[in-house]
């Protein structure tokens, strides 16, 4: 199965054309265009990359950014912003955002960015795997 990636925009427009460019490179894509609805779609679903919006309506994607990394640890989630949103988007970092990218002109960068998380994604899920199955050896060998 191709990288689960949810869209977090209100930009129907926006979200249309990178669905169809992401979903043409072997990503399945979904979309919301609230924050509250992809809390929502990640408690369902599993997933392994967000793009988020930081211009959201309503303003409070810092929030949103907490509760999906509550929901689902391990999910990357990258802030999208625009030249006048950077400042959020950096502050998003801090608070665990796997990375932002400027959309004006970074449109193949997404692909890339993605691509990216989805591998450290992938490296967490297998060091808590081997962490466990370490676990479990050692219990036996009590």
């Amino acid at each position: 199965m191709g990288t689960r990636v949810l869209i977090v925009d209100a930009d129907e427009r926006f979200s249309s054309e990178l669905t169809r460019n992401l979903g043409g490179h072997g990503f399945v894509v979904s979309c919301v265009p609230r924050g509250e609805d992809a809390i929502a779609f990640i408690r369902e679903q599993a997933t392994d990359v967000v793009l988020l919006n930081v211009a959201l309506p309503g303003g409070q994607v810092l929030d949103i950014l907490r509760e999906i990394k509550l929901v689902g640890p391990l999910t990357q989630v990258i802030m999208l912003a625009g030249e006048e949103t950077v400042d959020v988007a950096i502050r998003g970092m801090k608070l665990g955002a796997y990375d932002c990218i400027v959309v004006s002109g970074q449109r193949e960068l997404i692909e890339e960015k993605i691509n990216k998380a989805r591998a450290l994604k992938s490296a967490q899920e297998e060091r808590i795997k081997r962490a466990e199955v370490d676990r479990l050896v050692m219990k036996r060998e009590w």
